[in-house]
């Protein structure tokens, strides 16, 4: 089985886009205060805080992470939503721990680590669902 290169950035564009529109309603709206005490509390420079753009870029890689992470399994447990899930979580497992060290040293505060934890696995699931489902071998 060869890699479909072409539908691998077919669908870690997809995923990225889901991303970063869950993440637009989840950080953007929702977990706003959160974010706003957090930016007083460590004195950062809203100009800097709020650029939307690097969170972009980085909901794209890690739509391509997803989307070949997916592709990696598939040869394990086949095509299919349940191996999606598995790719979804392998990343979503690497971003929780990235976090919850963060959160260990006390730039993110506990309840904003779980909440958005909690929004960022409804995050890559979504996103390995959508960006995987447009992942064909031929």
């Amino acid at each position: 089985m060869a890699i479909n290169s072409g539908k691998v950035v077919v669908g870690g564009l997809v995923a990225g886009v889901v991303a970063n529109v869950l993440d637009f309603v989840f950080q953007g709206i929702i977990l706003k205060p959160d974010f706003e005490i957090m930016q007083q509390r460590l004195n950062l420079d809203p100009a800097v805080a709020n650029n939307p753009v690097p969170w972009i870029i980085v909901d794209f890689i890690l739509g391509f992470l997803l989307i070949v992470t997916y592709v990696g399994f598939r040869t394990r447990w086949g095509p299919g939503p349940k191996t999606a899930i598995y790719a979804g979580l392998v990343i979503f497992v690497g971003i929780a721990a990235t976090m919850g060290a963060l959160a260990s040293i006390g730039v993110v505060s506990i309840d904003t680590y779980m909440k958005s934890s909690a929004l960022q696995l409804v995050t890559m699931m979504c996103a390995a669902l959508a960006g995987s489902y447009l992942y064909k071998e031929s």
